[in-house]
C-alpha cells in the first residue's frame, strides 16, 4: 500500500487526469445522482471569478454535459464528480455553454421564467453554473399603469392578469383602473382581483366615473390619481 503523502505531485496529477478521461469515456448507467470520486487527489485550486454580465448564467469552468444510454450526466473536473441530470436540466446546462439570461432560457425551454430562475439558482449552488452579479432593484423605476375601461369586464381582467407576467419587479407597479360608468360586472371583477394583487405586492386603485365621459377624460382621471411620476397607458 502506497502512502499518499509520498506520491510525487506530477505523478498524482497525471493519474488524476488519466482516471478523469476514463470516467468521461466509460460512464456506467447506474451512476447515482451526486456521486463523488473523492479518492482521486488533486492539487488545491483557487476558484476564479467569472466575468459574466449582470443577471446572466454560464456553464462553470470544468463542467461538461455528457449523454450515455439515454441518460445525461454532468462531469466536473474539480472537485472530480459525476452527477446524473434530468433531461431538462441537461438541456439548460448545454444552452449555458454560452452566456444567457433566465428570460432567454425560458423562451427556448418553454418554461416559466420563475421556474428557470429557481433551476439556475440551484445549479449555481451546486457549482454547475456561474452567475453574473445580481441586477439591482434600484435600477428599476416605479410605474403607474393607467387603464380606462367601459363595459369590458372580461377583457379588463385578462389585461390585468397579463401584467403579472411582465419581466419587471411587480412590487414597483401600480395599476390604476378608471371605470367610465360601466354597467356590467367590472366592479365585481376588480374587487375580486384586489386581494390577489395585494398578495403579490401590487397596488390596484379603482377610479369610478358617475357617468360616461370618454377615454380621454378617463386617462386624465387616472393620471391625476397615479402615485408615480412614470405613467404607462393601456
Amino acid at each position: 500500500m502506497v502512502n499518499e503523502s509520498h506520491v510525487d505531485k506530477t505523478g498524482c496529477t497525471a493519474t488524476g487526469r488519466a482516471m478523469r478521461n476514463r470516467a468521461t469515456l466509460n460512464l456506467v448507467g447506474n451512476v447515482e445522482q451526486g456521486a463523488s470520486m473523492n479518492h482521486i487527489t488533486k492539487q488545491h485550486r483557487e476558484p476564479s471569478t467569472p466575468n459574466i454580465s449582470s443577471g446572466h448564467y454560464r456553464l462553470s469552468e470544468g463542467v461538461h454535459v455528457r449523454r450515455q444510454n439515454d441518460e445525461y450526466f454532468a462531469l466536473c473536473d474539480y472537485p472530480l464528480r459525476v452527477t446524473k441530470l434530468p433531461s431538462t436540466v441537461a438541456k439548460l446546462l448545454t444552452l449555458c455553454e454560452e452566456e444567457h439570461t433566465c428570460e432567454e432560457l425560458s423562451t427556448v425551454l418553454g418554461l416559466p421564467v420563475a421556474r428557470v430562475e429557481a433551476l439556475c439558482d440551484q445549479l449555481h449552488e451546486k457549482s454547475l453554473l456561474d452567475a453574473g452579479p445580481p441586477q439591482l432593484v434600484e435600477a428599476y423605476l416605479h410605474v403607474s399603469i393607467v387603464i380606462p375601461s367601459y363595459n369590458r369586464a372580461q377583457e379588463l381582467e385578462r389585461c390585468i392578469r397579463s401584467l403579472l407576467t411582465l419581466n419587471y419587479p411587480l412590487n414597483l407597479l401600480e395599476i390604476v383602473v378608471v371605470d367610465d360608468a360601466s354597467t356590467d360586472d367590472t366592479l365585481q371583477i376588480l374587487c375580486s382581483l384586489t386581494s390577489e394583487l395585494a398578495f403579490q405586492q401590487i397596488t390596484l386603485r379603482v377610479i369610478q366615473h358617475e357617468q360616461q365621459r370618454g377615454v380621454a377624460v378617463a386617462r386624465n382621471s387616472g393620471t391625476q390619481a397615479a402615485s408615480h411620476e412614470v405613467i404607462a397607458y393601456i
